[in-house]
Order: structure tokens, then sequence, then C-alpha cells
């Protein structure tokens, strides 16, 4: 039975893992909120002289709260996640490493099954819970983004249909596999 919940774990990762590339490369939900630079080239420069290293900047970057907030009345506020040029780039790790990320949320949420399935009796239920589960975790990272980071609305709401609607879909995966295991 347990290696049941396992392969059903596995399986909803994978099953959340084509949900999000068909989000993001067929559905639009994959760029919404994203905006490119106007003169790209000019702030690509800048970038590169300016800040060389690899990380997540904050910016303006004032840690006293009292200035911080006078700074922001006369400079633009937000965040740059930035990679370098001289950090390897590998498509095929970064789609390896996501889906060993879902793969593992799949079989956390196998976990959750285990533990409430006292009251997953129906595929609904299946479905609800890993509905649920999808909209906890997108409110619990990207809803915090939204908050504190200025990350477009849109973008929000996306991640947040991106979640749900992949976590359902893992959660009917599990109740379907693991119907049986009861």
């Amino acid at each position: 039975m347990k290696n049941r919940w396992i392969v059903g774990g596995i399986a909803a990762g994978i099953v959340m893992f084509v949900w999000g590339a068909v989000a993001h490369m067929v559905l639009p939900l994959g760029e919404a909120g994203i905006k490119t630079f106007g003169d790209e080239p000019a702030v690509m420069s800048a970038l590169q002289d300016k800040v060389p290293d690899a990380g997540f900047y904050f910016f303006p970057g004032e840690r006293d709260q009292g200035r911080w907030q006078e700074e922001v009345k006369r400079k633009p506020r937000g965040i740059l996640v930035l990679t370098p040029p001289s950090v390897p780039f590998s498509m095929g790790g970064l789609m390896g490493m996501q889906v060993l990320i879902n793969v593992l949320g799949g079989i956390l949420l196998a976990g959750l099954f285990v533990v409430a399935r006292a009251n997953l009796r129906t595929l609904a239920h299946c479905l609800l819970f890993g509905g649920l589960a999808g909209a906890f975790a997108s409110l619990s990272v990207d809803a915090p983004q939204w908050n504190w980071y200025g990350f477009p609305t849109n973008y929000l709401l996306a991640q947040l249909v991106t979640q749900v609607i992949g976590w359902a879909l893992a959660g009917l995966t599990l109740g379907l596999m693991t119907k049986r295991a009861e």
C-alpha cells in the first residue's frame, strides 16, 4: 500500500510538471505581468558593468527604515534577480530540477492524502484537496512577493491559477491511482 502512494505521488508530480509546461509554453500564464526594458542594450550594459555578481537584489538598498521611506518617495523601488553570463546556463538542468521539485511536491501531496485519507473518499474530494494545497502554496509564496516586492497582480493571479489547477490535477491523479489502496 505504501508503494502505491509513493508511485502515485511521483505520477502526481509528473502531472504537475506537464501542466506547468502547458501553462508556461502554450498558455499565456507563463508571461503574465512580465515586461522587458525599453532600452535593453543600455540596461544590460549597465547591469553587466555595475552588478557583476549573481544575486537577489532589493532596491533602494538603504537599511534605515526612515531613510528608506524617504528614498522611495524619490527613487524607484523593486527587486532584481541577476545571473551574470559567467554562470553556465543549462535548460536541461533547469528542467530536470523542476521535475524533481514537482515529484517531491507530488510525494508531499501523497503524504497529505495519507494523513487526510479518511476524508478523501471521492475523486471530487481528491481534486478539491489538491486544489486547496495549490492555493495554499501560491498564497504562501506568490502573494507575499506581490505584497512586499510589487510583483504585478496579473502575475500573482496567473501563478494562483497555475498552482490550483496543477495541484488539483495532481490530487485527482493520486485519487485515481490510490483508489484501491484503501
